[in-house]
């Protein structure tokens, strides 16, 4: 009799069981919506839900998808830990909890984190703050390639570390905008920073004087720096002075092409005038 009570339609198992002693349960537990996903406790009314953690457990959804905490009695992915004992994590990456899923978090783009992403490549939220969680973030792209107004092409900050972005290799540094243009090719301290060797070599030596390293960037430090640019031969700008260079003296200009071609010989604040 207890048996046959407990196999019952739902509906009226539940008034039965309490006569019976059945585990209210039993038909949810039997049903296949509580292997597939959890859904292992009888609510009023006689649906089956995810009524605790244990039954989404148990479940293909937490085992697959990642799917094992209860809320509202359904099955999400609630947390990380969730989805890093997935198959979907194991297989395809999918190791983060976002909204109920688990997700490749370092291939979201999340609208929130726009600016940041914008600026430092920070463009998944994690509680209230925007982090940088992969290369592609700082590529700014989910795929392999590297848009051009990324930190990655523009700094040369292409590998994510402990949230942001940072230069990892000279390798990524000589692909950057840094190094082709500012002479910032060695990886030091998370950024691009330029060498003394890298400065002489550099457009900025010829076409700014900016041929000497300091604090990693390449700087306008003497006289000769100025003297090898082509701003010197042209404009007369051959005197360094505040980091810049500039028109020190009358001899500056007489040599320059601008005296010969636009009788601009004499110096006067910084610059060759008539």
């Amino acid at each position: 009799m207890q048996r046959r009570l407990c196999h019952l339609p739902l509906a009226a198992f539940l008034l039965a069981a309490a006569l019976t002693g059945c585990d209210p349960n039993a038909a949810c537990k039997e049903a296949n919506l509580c292997q597939q996903e959890g859904k292992c406790t009888a609510a009023e009314g006689g649906a089956c839900v995810a009524g605790s953690n244990e039954d989404c457990k148990g479940s293909k959804a937490c085992r697959e998808t990642g799917k094992c905490t209860a809320k509202d009695k359904e099955c999400i992915a609630a947390k990380d830990a969730d989805c890093e004992g997935s198959e979907g994590c194991k297989q395809g990456g999918l190791c983060g909890a976002h909204q109920g899923v688990c997700v490749n978090l370092g291939k979201m783009f999340q609208p929130e984190c726009t600016k940041e992403c914008a600026a430092d490549g920070k463009c998944a939220k994690r509680g209230h703050e925007c982090f940088a969680l992969s290369e592609h973030h700082c590529k700014r792209s989910p795929e392999d390639d590297i848009e051009p107004d990324s930190v990655c092409a523009k700094d040369g900050r292409c590998t994510a570390k402990e949230g942001n972005c940072v230069a990892g290799t000279d390798a990524e540094c000589k692909k950057s905008k840094a190094c082709a243009e500012r002479g910032q090719c060695t990886a030091k301290d998370g950024k691009c920073a330029a060498t003394a060797e890298q400065c002489k070599k550099s457009k900025l030596c010829i076409s700014a004087g900016k041929c000497s390293e300091q604090d990693g960037a390449c700087v306008v430090g003497t006289n000769e720096d100025c003297k090898q640019s082509a701003r010197c031969s042209l404009e007369g700008l051959c005197t360094a002075k505040d980091g810049k260079c500039i028109a020190g003296s009358s001899a500056d200009c007489g040599q320059a092409g601008i005296c010969r071609k636009a009788q601009r010989c004499r110096a006067r604040d910084g610059v060759c005038v008539k």
